[in-house]
């Protein structure tokens, strides 16, 4: 009997020794992920589109900072499961954190969903991500991904402008992307590169992510919109701040009879007081500004902008539609100061000689001061 107790405490102090063997292992493992604040000082020096002022990660305390990069590195790897030990963060701020790595990063779009355990000091201290496939799987969309980033921005020469490049990825998105509410992965940007088609959160995210690629900075906002729920983007060139709507410059979404190769550039720039006339924001993660009206807007850049006040500028906007027509232009953008030169100008068109060679459609929202005009 005696050899029998003997035999089991042996196997009893064996076992938790390997216990112990492992949990060490494992904090060990843990302790070597763990984000020092001189490593998020470091960050933070670099010249990163992650340190612009506007993004989610600027908007966090330096506890919080370095949980973030522990994260990024894990959904890097794709590890479904990972300690956060060591950088501690309550829930409410894993939560922020990791909803600010979302609105950051739409290159991680294999992320699903999340989950984590917290101790009694409600310290999260675990974590675990749903992915929306396999490892393999989505090693071969990230490849995708990569792929059609380069195509596009390969397209991009030394001399164009931070300007020209965002308005030419704006342009390159609704040109080749159709709006479908019934559209695959649309709220990601699997849906604009793999098929094709998407709504408002997949055209936003495909847009800050080429953006970014770019090396401008672009962020995605969320909130409601006079139709419902909508997505769209802050972007930031040369030092100034203006948001634009990718979705709602689309004739697919716009769902009017266009002519062909028409693209809108009406919410291309605009101000905080200009997108809150038709949207207000989500309040719970968003990073809100108040943008005053950029130098980048559409309008002002390519001289399409008229203040009806000023004595020469009907005599401007005129000979900007005679160069329209000359150069067989399907369509005329042009911008006036507020809705009431909208009707001042139609009515000082509508006796104008121009129109005795042929007929000029517009278009008008009723709610920007943007016209629209149809040469036919």
């Amino acid at each position: 009997m005696k050899k029998i107790l003997k035999y089991f405490t042996i196997l009893f102090i064996l076992a938790l020794l390997v216990v112990i063997g492992i949990a060490g292992l494992l904090l060990y493992s843990n302790n070597q992920n763990v984000i020092t604040k001189d490593e998020v000082r470091e960050f933070q020096s670099t010249g990163d589109i992650l340190n612009n002022p506007l993004s989610g990660f600027s908007q966090l305390n330096e506890e919080e900072k370095a949980a973030y990069l522990r994260i990024i590195n894990e959904l890097d790897n794709i590890n479904s499961e990972f300690y956060l030990t060591g950088n501690n963060v309550t829930e409410e701020e894993f939560n922020k954190i990791f909803n600010f790595i979302l609105k950051d990063h739409p290159e991680y779009f294999y992320v699903n969903n999340y989950q984590y355990y917290k101790n009694n000091d409600d310290i999260v201290e675990s974590v675990i991500v749903n992915y929306t496939s396999d490892p393999e799987t989505i090693s071969i969309q990230q490849s995708e991904v990569e792929n059609w980033k380069n195509a596009i921005l390969s397209q991009i020469t030394p001399d164009m402008s931070n300007y020209d490049i965002a308005r030419f990825l704006h342009d390159y998105i609704i040109s080749t992307t159709d709006y479908d509410l019934n559209a695959v992965n649309n709220q990601n940007l699997l849906s604009v590169v793999e098929n094709q088609r998407s709504v408002c959160a997949g055209y936003s995210k495909a847009y800050q992510y080429l953006l970014n690629q770019a090396g401008i900075f672009a962020t995605y906002v969320s909130g409601n919109a006079n139709v419902g729920p909508h997505a769209w983007n802050l972007i930031q060139i040369d030092g100034e701040y203006g948001w634009v709507d990718v979705t709602w410059d689309d004739p697919s979404f716009i769902g009017n009879e266009q002519p062909d190769n028409f693209l809108s550039h009406q919410y291309f720039g605009l101000s905080s007081d200009e997108i809150r006339q038709t949207r207000s924001f989500d309040q719970t993660y968003e990073v809100i500004s108040e943008v005053a009206p950029p130098s980048f807007n559409y309008y002002l850049k390519e001289g399409l902008y008229f203040d009806l006040n000023n004595s020469n500028a009907y005599n401007q906007f005129r000979q900007k539609l005679i160069e329209a027509k000359a150069n067989n232009l399907p369509t005329l953008e042009i911008k006036v100061a507020d809705m009431s030169q909208v009707d001042q100008l139609l009515t000082e068109l509508t006796y104008d000689p121009i129109l005795f060679e042929g007929t000029i459609n517009y278009i008008n929202d009723g709610i920007n001061p943007s016209i629209t005009f149809i040469i036919q």
